[in-house]
């Protein structure tokens, strides 16, 4: 089924619905919606962080304590 033959399926159903009903499917929709954005927001900003080398010092962190650095071992 296409995508244009879906939404004439879904216009058709909700012009059979009460009105609540009808907001209900709304209100879904756009958490929906809203998810969808969400997602593509985060890995863009994803994708914009790993291919910028400011945080490469992160990834390269020297070991600074160790073990025999601790006055008590548990």
């Amino acid at each position: 089924m296409t995508r244009e033959a879906i939404i004439q399926k879904a216009v058709s159903s909700l012009s059979k619905l009460p009105q609540s009903k009808v907001e209900e499917v709304i209100d879904f929709a756009e958490f929906l919606l809203q998810k969808q954005e969400n997602t593509e927001i985060q890995e863009i900003i994803y994708s914009t962080v790993n291919d910028q080398d400011v945080f490469d010092f992160l990834r390269e962190e020297e070991d600074i304590y160790h073990l025999s650095d601790a006055k008590e071992l548990y």
